[in-house]
């Protein structure tokens, strides 16, 4: 079970594009994988940014979805879980300053 106040941060390897509002794209710079997210894994990115707990995420998406705290956790939880997997992320105990995400606008 992952620690709700850890804070998920980018890894350094990993640049991001927002492609337009709902859906973002990830890269390796290795160059080795390529992701495309669906517009919920999307906004947990783009929430992804050192400054975010996990806790966190999951109460602004409570209110952005109108939904309760327990029906939006597991879903945070699964999706921050799988960008931990692919090593996308890591988790801080602390608010992080760096790194910055490197995110390019279309």
């Amino acid at each position: 079970m992952l620690n709700l106040d850890k804070y998920p941060i980018p890894n350094e390897s990993v640049v991001s594009a927002d492609l337009d509002d709902q859906s973002v794209v990830l890269l390796k710079i290795d160059g080795t994988e390529f992701y495309s997210l669906n517009s919920t894994a999307a906004r947990i990115w783009q929430l992804v940014t050192g400054f975010n707990s996990i806790n966190d995420i999951i109460k602004i998406f409570s209110k952005e979805y109108n939904a309760s705290f327990s029906k939006i956790k597991e879903s945070v939880l699964r999706q921050i879980n799988e960008f931990i997997n692919e090593d996308l992320i890591c988790l801080a105990e602390k608010k992080s300053k760096l790194p910055k995400k490197k995110t390019r606008k279309k």
